[in-house]
């Protein structure tokens, strides 16, 4: 989500009338909006303010008044608890404040604002941050900032004793990043296994949890000697948890957890509240936007695919200008997903023997993955997803395992499992790698990759079920009117309301290719009704059709509306 900038607005102005109608028709008794907040200021610059964080106090009252005029419900976790455990449900429009990291302002500006309307809400504290000494400073991502921009105890004793804040743990020292990668990416503490320079190893899987539990602990330790209740929250910094962490938090008696995502909360879904990250100093009419159903499903899906094969080189050097300009062409393009080939490419008959990631079971052909993924997410913000085949590897393989594998050691936001429409397929159900998947990262979402010559299996299967999206690749590039017509038909047939189905054009493999087929294709299929496209480019970046020429057809930004 951006800011209340001038495009949304115009942006908003155009359907704002259905959006509040759709806002009103989605309020069901069970539905919970969770909302993130963090530091509230006086002035705040929008997308321009350094702190895309931050909210401004006159925004933050526009928004308590709006959801007072609509009669939305702010309840506190006591309301939630007692709706999970069946005692009663939560009123319609129910709407959970939150507010991270501890900020000073939550005291000077927030709580008043909290007393005055009645509201409650939830405030989770950074336990190294609260205890560092006055007059000294605290590491806030990449700055030193000073320890009076966080709340004193005494403040929060005051608030937690008003009945209105909940005190939560936002852990004790996982608000940043440790090294998980070769290439020095860092990445969010609570999931990642940290790699030592020194031994250039992986820290194992007994040591990451222990480090966890004594995060917790000492966390949970310090708010029940402070406030004298121990916290029953946990808020995971950055969002970032997985099935092992959560299961620690709930052993340490925190088993109510808020991570980040843009779904609605159910009430029946206590272990995991997801909430919405406002960021860019939002107006009402962006919170209006975050309420609406349609909010997660009406952008349409943009995606590249490209192999990792295309990026590897044995130069380190070579390597990095690969990826610098693989980078330059997703951000020129602008697509709303990049779908990474995680294996190299065994030679034809063969199995596959090696990944781009370590795994227990295949070689490492490079530790690439998680770089690439990582770089693509935070340089060009698009969606980073992985691609595996669902069949193929050497006997013994636990492909299950395999995705846990790969899901530990890269941040990806979803993962897709390519079926081979020559094969006979995987014996593991699709069903059973999602859930590997999502032991690792329980936001992520799952897909399936099927050549268009076994659309037809589809169906029968039942498998396209068990993800969110179907990436039909194997499309041609050149792709006569007729075909391409008939083929958005039947991919129009595949999607339902929780499966959306990606027409995937393979491109051509000569390097002079100026792009036309593909958007000729691209466009043909937009207009045959085909919602959500694709292109598949094997090549590398440098060798990619000219993007002026691909933008208009498969940018997300020019889709529904350029910007």
């Amino acid at each position: 989500m951006r800011g209340s900038e001038p495009r949304r607005g115009s942006h908003l102005a155009r359907w704002g009338a259905c959006a509040l109608l759709l806002v009103a028709l989605a309020a069901r008794a069970g539905e919970l909006h969770v909302f993130s907040y963090h530091d509230v200021r006086e002035r705040v610059a929008g997308n321009l303010d350094p702190d895309q964080f931050a909210v401004s106090t006159d925004h933050l009252v526009a928004h308590l008044e709006w959801l007072r005029a609509h009669d939305y419900r702010p309840v506190g976790i006591d309301d939630v608890i007692a709706a999970r455990r069946g005692l009663r449900p939560l009123p319609e429009r129910a709407v959970l404040l939150t507010f991270d990291d501890g900020y000073a302002s939550v005291y000077h500006r927030v709580f008043p604002l909290l007393a005055l309307y009645g509201y409650p809400a939830v405030v989770a504290l950074v336990t190294s941050w609260m205890e560092a000494a006055p007059g000294t400073t605290v590491r806030y991502g990449d700055e030193e900032v000073p320890r009076e921009r966080f709340l004193s105890w005494a403040q929060v004793r005051e608030m937690q004793a008003s009945g209105l804040v909940e005190i939560a743990s936002h852990s004790h020292d996982l608000h940043r990043g440790v090294l998980a990668n070769p290439q020095g990416n860092e990445m969010p503490a609570a999931t990642t296994a940290r790699l030592d320079p020194a031994t250039a190893r992986y820290e194992t899987t007994p040591a990451y949890l222990a480090r966890i539990r004594d995060d917790l602990a000492r966390s949970r330790a310090i708010i029940a000697r402070e406030t004298g209740r121990a916290p029953r929250v946990m808020v995971w910094p950055f969002g970032e948890h997985n099935a092992a962490v959560a299961t620690i938090a709930r052993e340490l008696g925190m088993p109510w957890t808020l991570t980040l995502s843009v779904d609605a909360a159910r009430a029946t879904a206590l272990d995991r509240l997801p909430r919405r990250l406002l960021v860019g100093n939002p107006g009402t009419g962006a919170l209006i936007e975050e309420l609406s159903p349609a909010y997660v499903t009406r952008r349409s899906l943009r995606t590249v695919r490209v192999s990792l094969d295309a990026v590897y080189d044995p130069d380190p050097a070579r390597e990095a200008e690969r990826l610098d300009r693989l980078l330059d062409q997703v951000a020129a393009l602008a697509p709303t997903t990049v779908l990474l080939d995680a294996h190299a490419a065994p030679a034809s008959g063969a199995p596959v023997a090696a990944v781009y990631f370590p795994s227990r079971a295949l070689a490492l052909r490079r530790d690439l993955l998680s770089r690439v993924a990582w770089q693509l997410r935070t340089r060009t913000g698009v969606e980073a997803w992985a691609v595996l085949p669902s069949d193929g590897y050497p006997p013994g393989v636990d492909l299950p395992a395999l995705v846990e594998d790969l899901a530990r050691h890269a941040f990806v936001d979803g993962m897709a499992f390519a079926v081979d429409a020559g094969a006979r397929g995987s014996e593991v159900p699709v069903s059973r790698l999602v859930e590997a998947l999502r032991r690792h990262r329980p936001l992520a979402g799952s897909g399936l990759v099927v050549d268009v010559a076994a659309l037809d299996l589809l169906p029968a299967t039942g498998e396209s079920a068990a993800v969110d999206r179907v990436i039909v690749t194997g499309v041609p590039a050149d792709l006569d009117a007729a075909a391409t017509g008939r083929l958005a038909r039947r991919l129009g047939g595949l999607r339902s309301p929780v499966t959306r189905v990606v027409a995937e054009v393979v491109g051509l493999a000569e390097r002079d290719d100026d792009g036309a087929a593909l958007v000729r294709t691209l466009e043909r299929l937009r207009l045959g009704g085909a919602r959500h496209l694709g292109l598949r480019l094997d090549r590398p970046a440098a060798e990619w059709p000219a993007v002026a020429t691909l933008r208009p057809a498969l940018s997300a930004a020019s889709h529904p509306y350029p910007r």
